[in-house]
């Protein structure tokens, strides 16, 4: 009989670690880890997919928390989840637009579960960035995405984490989207429910408000978008606001109306609207070219687009 509670004794302590490591996760409570999730998902704008990116987001983050009443608890909680993280899984799932599901698993248990409506992070701002820079809605995902990787350079840390997560996302779940670019409007869609619709968009309406369609647009032969220096870009401007100062200058007759002009190594310099009323025979005109065509070669675009106003000098 003594040797058997000996024996029960024995066993409490050597099963005591295991215990008390189950136990730690349920003294940090669910809000803990909850208050873990929220802190990555805000700064990277999507939720994680391991127990280490959760350790080296804490790890570069501690200042979010560490004055907080519960600061011992998600320590607590992050130590539990290192120990336990072979055997921790992450799942995401998207039912529907509405109903994106995670979910943190320690072998048959629930650590975390939450239902959230499906969020793509900073695509307008991408869809309306690729529209200044193209002039046009993008066709597809992967031209958005290409656009992205563009335009990378440019972005600050948090709007690039933010496209980052956007990107992902709509590259995740591609296959239950809709993508649907019909003449000037564009509406992305999935299963039935609306992503994003973004309104008709006719740049050929220009005004002198339209003041980023002021900017000059570069590209390759591929017609791929060009980030260029803010030099080359004033260097242009002013390059063709001198020579229409130049025919202004000798002829008063300058149209005030912007026209939209597009370059291209085939089809040389012309209206990039239809219907446009510029005059190309023009002596202007045709100094204008020869100045965007050697422009282009020498810096080797493919394509220019830019605005100027139109001189009538024969």
């Amino acid at each position: 009989m003594r040797n058997i509670i000996v024996l029960i004794i024995s066993l409490c302590i050597l099963l005591l670690p295991s215990c008390v490591n189950n136990k730690s996760m349920a003294r940090a409570s669910r809000a803990a880890l909850n208050r873990i999730i929220d802190g990555y998902t805000s700064h990277y704008y999507e939720s994680p997919s391991s127990v280490e990116e959760l350790i080296t987001f804490c790890q570069e983050n501690r200042n979010m928390w560490c004055d907080e009443p519960y600061a011992e608890s998600i320590e607590t909680t992050l130590s539990y989840l290192y120990q336990n993280k072979e055997q921790i899984l992450f799942f995401q799932n998207l039912d529907d637009f509405n109903n994106e599901s995670f979910v943190i698993m320690y072998k048959d248990d629930t650590l975390l579960y939450r239902i959230d409506k499906c969020f793509f992070p900073c695509i307008t701002n991408m869809i309306y960035g690729y529209r200044k820079s193209y002039l046009e809605y993008p066709s597809s995902i992967q031209e958005l995405a290409i656009y992205d990787s563009i335009t990378k350079a440019r972005q600050e840390l948090d709007y690039k984490r933010c496209c980052d997560a956007g990107v992902r996302k709509l590259e995740k779940y591609h296959d239950k989207i809709t993508w649907s670019k019909k003449g000037k409007e564009l509406l992305i869609m999935i299963s039935n429910d609306t992503i994003g619709y973004w309104g008709k968009y006719v740049p050929c309406d220009i005004s002198t408000t339209d003041i980023h369609l002021m900017e000059p647009r570069f590209y390759k032969d591929n017609d791929t978008f060009v980030l260029t220096t803010e030099e080359m870009i004033k260097q242009f401007k002013k390059d063709i606001w001198q020579l229409g100062v130049k025919y202004n200058n000798a002829n008063e007759r300058g149209n005030n109306n912007w026209h939209i002009l597009e370059f291209t190594k085939k089809e040389g310099l012309h209206s990039f609207c239809e219907n446009d009323d510029i005059r190309m025979e023009t002596e202007w005109f045709h100094e204008l070219s020869s100045y965007v065509e050697k422009f282009a070669y020498e810096h080797d675009f493919g394509k220019i687009i830019f605005v100027s106003k139109m001189f009538n000098t024969l």
